[in-house]
């Protein structure tokens, strides 16, 4: 059965490596729901968050494929039942009628979003959450005049406490660290 698995990948932090990364779904036709890649607390290091929907059986696949790319220290697929996630997102609304103003502010108060930019003419929202929780947001916003909206890919971590980072920490780091110093 098809669902959501969220694959965690710490790599090194290299020119084109999110093209072969991003080649491994494409040759296997999955589409890839959310992609977001930063720099981890070491220097060097990137983490990749990808959100795939697949089978079980083939996100352990993808994952095997990931883990034999070079860059690549160390990959993990986990559901959403093993990890903690949050989006961000922000909507642009009309605020022309200046009695909108105050519904606004406080429908963003009543949902955990908070005021980033006002001007005359439209006020800028930020809220974090499930995707779930900014759509469901998005709606509530569309009758007061939403003129735009993005948010963000998933950002994840394990729910346990000993998780992929510890032991990619452990088994690779002090190598990896070795070959920089």
């Amino acid at each position: 059965m098809e669902k959501l698995y969220t694959i965690s990948v710490f790599t090194e932090n290299n020119i084109g490596l999110l093209n072969r990364l991003t080649i491994i779904f494409t040759r296997r036709r999955i589409n890839i729901e959310s992609l977001t890649v930063s720099e981890t607390e070491k220097k060097g290091i990137s983490r990749f968050t990808i959100v795939v929907k697949c089978t079980e059986d083939m996100s352990k696949k993808l994952v095997q494929q990931i883990n034999k790319v070079i860059e690549v220290l160390i990959a993990y697929a986990y559901d959403a039942d093993n990890m903690i996630f949050s989006e961000v997102a922000i909507y642009k609304v009309n605020i022309e009628d200046a009695t909108k103003v105050t519904p606004i502010i406080n429908l963003a108060n009543e949902h955990s979003a908070r005021v980033v930019y006002m001007e005359p003419g439209f006020t800028a929202l930020e809220k974090t959450g499930t995707l779930e929780e900014l759509m469901l947001f998005y709606d509530m916003l569309k009758p007061f005049g939403l003129l735009e909206f993005v948010h963000s890919g998933r950002i994840a971590i394990h729910k346990q406490r000993h998780q992929a980072h510890e032991i990619y920490h452990a088994e690779e780091l002090s190598e990896y660290e070795t070959i920089l110093n």
